[in-house]
């Protein structure tokens, strides 16, 4: 039996509203040889147009694949990349986007993982609801990664979908009605057995959303350090809760 991955760190640019700044930059990210990052982006709607055109940049030896794109006009624009580490290193990771609205992403960095599995992106359109993203064939034990982005901004708790995946745990939550990014970012550490998994959340209703789920595979390897802290890094300002 698989051991589930271990998320040793997470990262985000801006805590509480995010800007317009472009690049932004997550500095002083320790990461060993083996780990594997996956970087998450939003930014507020953009006429259907996908923003995130490049993938990010920084560190060595670093290929980043894409493990997701929503672009649909009246919604979020999100989009997800993955990239194993192939030596040990303190390394700082650069996004960008095309458009002009206020943005941010996060970073995580897994440990004791089998690579990324099955990815899933999934949108609403325009009409209101919750968020849900369904990834096929995904391997016993594994971590999901899942992120949502709400262009309606609905205040309200957050119940996620637990179902045969787990309680998850949420890292980030931001909500700006002023510039229209609403954005949650939870990880599923264990989903037990293997099939095809539902994630996301039952409330809060009337979300006009736009959701990413990302599979990452257990090892048999036993896992590494427990968890690290929670960080936020803007423009390469780091900040730890």
């Amino acid at each position: 039996m698989p051991t589930p991955p271990t998320r040793v760190a997470s990262y985000i640019t801006d805590s509480t509203a995010p800007t317009n700044t472009k690049p932004k930059t997550i500095s002083g990210i320790p990461m060993q040889n083996g780990d594997l990052l996956v970087v998450d982006a939003v930014t507020y709607d953009n006429a259907g147009t996908n923003v995130f055109t490049t993938a990010p940049t920084g560190g060595s030896g670093l290929t980043w694949t894409s493990s997701g794109v929503v672009a649909v006009s009246g919604l979020e624009s999100r989009a997800a990349w993955s990239a194993p580490v192939g030596s040990d290193q303190t390394a700082s990771i650069t996004l960008t986007h095309t458009a002009t609205h206020p943005w941010l992403f996060t970073l995580t960095v897994w440990r004791a993982h089998g690579g990324i599995g099955a990815w899933a992106a999934a949108h609403n359109g325009v009409t209101g609801g919750t968020p849900s993203v369904t990834l096929n064939g995904v391997q016993e034990n594994s971590a999901i990664h899942y992120s949502n982005g709400d262009w309606n901004v609905t205040a309200g708790a957050r119940t996620y979908l637990s179902s045969g995946v787990g309680t998850p745990t949420e890292l980030y939550y931001i909500l700006d009605g002023t510039i229209q990014i609403q954005y949650n970012l939870a990880v599923y550490p264990d989903v037990g057995a293997a099939g095809n998994k539902t994630v996301g959340q039952s409330a809060p209703t009337g979300q006009r959303w736009a959701a990413i789920g990302i599979e990452i595979i257990g090892s048999s390897t036993p896992s590494g350090p427990v968890e690290g802290p929670h960080h936020s890094n803007a423009m390469a300002r780091m900040r730890i809760f």
